[in-house]
């Protein structure tokens, strides 16, 4: 479970965050292995001298409570263009998604939508904020609950 949880924050990071912001936050509903657990990831501070973020991750398991905090520099932190873009080109030979609208407990989004074939993973991307929309593999599902975007 703690590698699943592990993998879930790095592919956030990795993948994409809207705006990078202090205040950005976003909630996801997930299980894995049988088990349900939220996650809650949010930007807390900004360091101007070493130009990164201070991302703090709440997990809830079974009703106990566990946060890490840790500093994401800014050219790891993708912007909304950068989400646009990945809206842009997903179609294309470059990311190979598909356009899709996914329904999540947050709302509805235009997403593109990647498939691992070799995993079978599907991941929805969007401009929201940390990106990720929804994903799921045969052993975990994470999906968008909640969400505020810095202004």
């Amino acid at each position: 479970m703690k590698a699943f949880i592990v993998f879930a924050l790095a592919a956030m990071t990795t993948v994409a965050f809207a705006s990078p912001k202090i205040g950005d936050s976003a909630t996801y509903s997930a299980s894995a292995s049988g088990m349900d657990f939220s996650m809650t990831v949010k930007l807390t501070a900004f360091n101007e001298t070493a130009n990164s973020f201070t991302k703090e991750t709440l997990t809830s398991i079974m009703g106990q409570e566990q946060v890490e905090s840790e500093e994401v520099a800014t050219e790891d932190l993708a912007s909304d263009e950068a989400l646009n873009m990945v809206m842009a080109l997903c179609e294309t030979e470059v990311i190979k998604g598909k356009l899709a609208s996914v329904t999540v407990a947050a709302g509805t989004f235009d997403s593109c939508e990647i498939v691992d074939a070799q995993s079978g993973a599907v991941q929805n991307l969007g401009v929201v904020p940390f990106g990720l929309i929804k994903y799921s593999s045969p052993e975990v599902n994470l999906e968008l609950s909640a969400f505020s975007a810095a202004l």
